[in-house]
């Protein structure tokens, strides 16, 4: 995470680099159309890091989720649980021989039959 956090600094720290150097073109009447769409550029990339960083995070607290409850939960299941389905489990696809579970967190796991 501090690398995200540093990404995003970076790209900050950039920003107003290009900003200070596009004023100083402006005022002197110089042309500035590249730092424009270079700032655009980063603003781009900037908002593609905190998407990663979003997804990220929501990934690692799904996964901290399923620790937590599998740490609680008994070791072995009596019966179907509706909650525990819906929690943890994006989809099940059936094939021929095998199964495979995909958890919310991302992670698929292939079950042979």
């Amino acid at each position: 995470m501090q690398a995200v956090s540093a990404d995003i600094a970076a790209y900050d720290e950039r920003l107003v680099e290009i900003q200070t150097e596009l004023l100083n073109k402006a005022k002197s009447k110089e042309e500035y159309e590249d730092l424009i769409q270079e700032i655009y550029k980063v603003r781009e990339d900037k908002q593609k890091a905190l998407v990663a960083s979003a997804e990220q995070q929501g990934v690692l607290r799904r996964i901290e989720e399923m620790n937590i409850y599998l740490d609680d939960a008994s070791t072995e299941l009596a019966e179907y649980d509706e909650g525990l389905v819906r929690a943890y489990f994006e989809k099940i696809i059936v094939y021929d021989d095998h199964y495979e579970v995909i958890f919310k967190s991302g992670i698929s796991v292939d079950i042979d039959k």
